[in-house]
């Protein structure tokens, strides 16, 4: 499944948008290796950047969150702590050489995309929007 960054994808607030892009082109990688052995260089690509992007975007989303008063800010930050795990976890599963490794990080990363970016940061975007729109009324 290849992922083509567009509006579809936008939150419509530019500072996570660029991220989630970054994320994207991760997953694009993945994409492109997931059937190769776990010990390819790319495979150990991927994991590096998931952990970058899990510290930085996710530092910069949580922060922004905050400063807007986002109402599901808990429940948001949780979902980034299950992504830092599972990092964690593949991270360990690509060192010890898990055959199934390179798999597991596309499928994972797929199911974030859809569910994460889709519909959890796609909420934050609304809500500002609606503030904004509510703001000017």
């Amino acid at each position: 499944m290849k992922i083509k960054w567009g509006t579809s994808l936008s939150v419509g607030i530019p500072e996570i948008d660029e991220g989630n892009k970054q994320l994207i082109q991760t997953f694009d990688l993945i994409e492109k290796h997931r059937n190769d052995d776990v010990k390819a260089e790319p495979v150990s690509l991927v994991v590096e950047q998931m952990r970058k992007h899990a510290s930085a975007h996710f530092s910069h989303e949580e922060k922004y969150m905050l400063a807007v008063n986002y109402p599901h800010y808990y429940a948001h930050k949780d979902e980034h702590k299950q992504f830092r795990e599972k990092t964690a976890a593949l991270c360990i599963n690509v060192m010890n050489h898990k055959k199934t490794a390179p798999m597991d990080i596309y499928n994972y990363l797929s199911g974030w995309v859809i569910d994460h970016i889709l519909h959890t940061d796609k909420e934050i975007g609304q809500f500002v929007q609606n503030r904004q729109t509510f703001a000017k009324v």
